[in-house]
């Protein structure tokens, strides 16, 4: 008997031991491994810390034309293998094919009516072209501004004008330590007025001391009328107005450093946007003889336009 018992309990002891290692088993099959990636369905809700970890399948045919880009924001692709077919997704239209068919349908009725017209008159009706709402309008106005450069060149000098922090009382102590007729401490000091004025279209250390700059000749003339174009860089409406004193013109003869250093002024304040002035200070280059007139002319035009 107690053989019998002590048998039994063995193969109790046995049996339960078996079905621990199956439900183990079975837990340990149950639990699938983390995956170590996963493909992400909307680009767009990439939290900036994840964007270190992104990266693209490998083999992908599309790949940032820029390497090493980050896969963020908007991107620009280029096709690793042109000379294959591509597939285009197309969006699907509200309430289905049906629908799309009945859009399709009207949209074909009316072109009709001009293709008879012109038919009939025996000459090709002129295609009219679609008209855009007038808010449309205003944003491609804005937009063509902020492409064009007019937009970030008004915001930068509003806000030169009022970030301007040049001390003219450094101006005024250096004018009045330095003998006026030393001129190269008076180019310097009406150079480094500039410099510290750039773009901000403050001259008024210049209109305070008129008489004073006066003293400049010859090519210290030049720099110091040029010298107005670094003041008013961005000045693209009124740049030429601003300098109309000191710019030649017909029938007045003037100083050639003044005439020249204005024409170097211009394409100063216009640099880079000076599409409206090149005929102009083409224009100077070709009608005056003075070489020092000519050479404030190339000056102004070899300003990137």
């Amino acid at each position: 008997a107690t053989g019998d018992s002590s048998s039994g309990a063995k193969d109790g002891a046995g049996a339960a031991a078996g079905d621990d290692k199956a439900e183990g088993a079975a837990a340990a099959a149950g639990k699938e491994k983390e995956p170590s990636s996963f493909t992400v369905t909307a680009p767009c809700r990439v939290v900036p810390h994840q964007v270190k970890h992104m990266a693209l399948p490998p083999g992908s045919r599309w790949v940032p034309v820029k390497r090493g880009a980050p896969l963020s924001g908007i991107l620009v692709l280029r096709d690793t293998t042109p000379d294959e077919p591509v597939e285009y997704s197309s969006s699907s239209t509200a309430g289905g094919a049906e629908a799309a068919d009945a859009m399709d349908t009207d949209a074909a009725a009316p072109a009709a009516a001009p293709a008879a017209a012109a038919d009939a008159n025996g000459s090709p009706a002129a295609a009219a072209g679609p008209e855009m709402a007038p808010e449309l309008v205003e944003k491609l106005s804005k937009l063509r501004d902020i492409l064009s450069g007019k937009t970030p060149i008004g915001l930068n000098l509003e806000f030169l004008y009022h970030n301007n922090k040049a001390d003219v009382q450094i101006l005024k102590n250096i004018k009045g330590a330095v003998d006026a007729r030393v001129s190269v401490a008076h180019s310097a000091t009406i150079l480094a007025n500039a410099l510290m004025h750039a773009g901000t279209s403050i001259d008024t250390f210049l209109r305070d001391n008129l008489e004073w700059l006066s003293r400049a000749t010859n090519w210290a003339k030049f720099s110091a009328t040029a010298g107005l174009g670094v003041i008013h860089r961005g000045q693209l409406q009124q740049g030429k107005a601003l300098m109309a004193p000191y710019l030649p013109r017909e029938g007045h003869s003037g100083s050639p450093y003044s005439e020249g250093g204005a024409l170097y002024a211009l394409g100063l304040i216009t640099a880079n946007h000076g599409g409206a002035t090149q005929p102009f200070l083409t224009e100077g280059l070709r009608a005056s003889s003075n070489p020092i007139i000519q050479h404030g002319a190339c000056l102004g035009l070899g300003e990137p336009h």
